[in-house]
């Protein structure tokens, strides 16, 4: 993975993410494993470079049925919450409606 890694790292600005999202989608395209990105810019790159990689975004984690079982609806609004304010989480558009609800 270490190509790929260097691949998102060393290049002009426009063509590059930072390290930890570079290790995410490296690590992801190289097993073939489903990737977690939350930035923009690193979610357009990654299906730019790498078509074949299945994406996510942390907003399908906390919309996955397993989750709100385990956690109640009052629990999954309470980390969302948390996340949308202490860690600035980014909402997709396609995301809103669940987001709103």
């Amino acid at each position: 993975a270490e190509d790929i890694f260097q691949r998102l790292v060393f290049g002009p600005t426009s063509e590059t993410v930072d390290d930890g999202e570079a290790a995410t989608i490296a690590y992801g395209a190289s097993h073939q494993a489903i990737t977690v990105v939350d930035d923009g810019k690193a979610l357009d790159i990654s299906r730019r470079l790498y078509p074949a990689l299945r994406l996510a975004h942390s907003i399908d984690i906390f919309a996955h049925s397993a989750v709100e079982k385990e956690l109640g609806p009052a629990g999954v609004s309470e980390v969302l919450f948390d996340v949308l304010i202490s860690a600035r989480m980014r909402v997709l558009p396609h995301h809103w409606e669940w987001v709103k609800r």
